[in-house]
């Protein structure tokens, strides 16, 4: 098998000039057709041949970019009315650029003349990020032309930030975030890394992370604990932290740089006793899902 020929990771979508972002686990390109089938009597109504009439190109894509999508489907006012029914459509399209992240992969495909469909499905989802479908058809261009591979060169490739994070730092972030948040003090109050014997307190942990096969792309998960021998006094602080999320677009400053979190959204919590140092003390703890 050629390496070539394997293919993993999102790609960009640009139509129009416009970058639409990542994708969201990638567009689905889906091309139909009709045909008619010539039978013979003898043979039973047995089709013995076959006449291609029409194809259809679509393409459908999660995007991340809600703003701009929607955008595109609505008018210069931002409104969808009735004045555009009874208006011919193909007019509209423009150049449709399918673009891999990945380094390796330098096939691209065009859809010269793409169409924007107006239907969406708008995902207001609870605890995670949006997404808006977006479909696209591609009609022939003058050369009857309706879609086309191509080798993406370095100026056509969409670059995504992939800068080298320490997750230590990514931690350190989060811990005085919080502490700046619930007027802790750092190695005091709040400890990076959890909690150790014997101590009460708040401690902040990453204990996971989704890899992206798209550079730039990040999840990460991380756990706040909060112990102490007093069960009110467990809740109301877990409570009262997750009241503060999710949150969007914080920059932290750290000895080592600055962390940018792009949203910080709260999942789940979890109490129950603990036996720390011969005692047994309350604890609590929040999950929360770090984008960068």
């Amino acid at each position: 098998m050629d390496s070539e020929n394997f293919k993993i990771g999102a790609c960009a979508l640009v139509y129009k000039g416009t970058v639409l972002g990542a994708v969201i686990n990638g567009p689905t390109l889906k091309l139909e057709s009709t045909c008619r089938n010539t039978t013979c009597d003898q043979a039973y109504d047995q089709p013995i041949r076959k006449t291609l009439l029409s194809t259809t190109v679509t393409l459908t894509a999660d995007i991340r970019e809600i703003d701009t999508g929607m955008g595109m489907l609505l008018d210069s006012n931002g409104k969808i009315t009735i004045l555009s029914l009874g208006k011919e459509q193909t007019p509209t399209g423009g150049e449709l650029l399918l673009i891999p992240f990945n380094q390796n992969d330098t096939t691209g495909y065009r859809l010269p003349n793409a169409v924007l469909s107006k239907k969406t499905q708008y995902s207001f989802t609870e605890n995670q990020e949006h997404s808006l479908e977006l479909e696209f058809e591609g009609f022939m261009d003058a050369n009857g032309v309706m879609l086309e591979k191509f080798t993406v060169t370095d100026d056509q490739r969409i670059t995504m930030s992939n800068a080298t994070i320490d997750p230590a730092q990514i931690e350190r972030a989060l811990t005085k975030y919080i502490a700046e948040q619930l007027d802790l003090t750092v190695d005091k109050d709040i400890f990076r890394g959890g909690l150790f014997l014997g101590k009460e307190g708040f401690g902040v942990e990453l204990v996971e992370e989704d890899l992206s096969n798209t550079p730039g792309l990040r999840t990460i998960k991380a756990c706040v604990e909060c112990l102490n021998v007093s069960r009110d006094y467990v809740f109301k602080a877990i409570y009262t932290l997750a009241g503060l999320f999710p949150i969007y677009g914080v920059t932290v400053a750290t000895d080592s740089g600055d962390i940018t979190f792009q949203a910080i959204l709260k999942k789940g919590t979890d109490f129950k006793k603990k036996v720390d140092g011969g005692r047994i003390k309350n604890s609590g703890l929040i999950w929360f899902t770090v984008k960068l």
